[in-house]
């Protein structure tokens, strides 16, 4: 067997894997079975049987459905902490363009406290640096930037 026939037949499995629909469709069925137990019981049971068959609750119970598609996501935006504003509006005064990495910022924030807590030096904030400028969110020097994220951080969390 060739190398080409074998790579044609891996792809005609693939595309014949990729076709298809969803593997449950939502026929807006909400119908459901409910089971009864059947018991036996002595005579002295049978009366608290009997009480106990009228005691039972008339509310809905849980109903397991078909899995529904989404069109998209919810749009999540999460509570952000003074402390957060501030750190950020710091980034932002110095020319970091913010908009979309703030919980990454944050972290790099984090870690930085952390390590000022240790002795140690971050080493987060010279990898984030450098992402920033390779994204073209700061045109500062990746050393310049990694001192002003830090600066940035300890002014505002550490």
């Amino acid at each position: 067997m060739t190398i080409r026939y074998a790579f044609a037949i891996v792809a005609a499995a693939c595309t014949l894997v990729a076709c298809g629909g969803a593997t449950s469709e939502d026929t807006e069925s909400t119908s459901a079975t409910s089971l009864s137990r059947a018991t036996t019981a002595s005579s002295g049971a049978s009366s608290t049987s009997s009480e106990s068959s009228g005691t039972e609750s008339s509310e809905p119970t849980a109903k397991d459905r078909a899995a529904q598609e989404i069109s998209s996501l919810p749009e999540i935006t999460p509570e952000r902490t003074p402390q957060d504003e501030d750190f950020l509006q710091e980034l932002e005064d110095k020319k970091v363009k913010v908009e979309g990495i703030e919980d990454q910022l944050i972290a790099a924030a984090t870690e930085v406290c952390r390590a000022n807590e240790l002795g140690q030096k971050s080493f987060t904030v010279d990898a984030v640096a450098g992402q920033l400028i390779e994204q073209g969110r700061s045109s500062e020097s990746p050393e310049a930037l990694a001192d002003a994220i830090a600066a940035a951080a300890k002014n505002a969390y550490c």
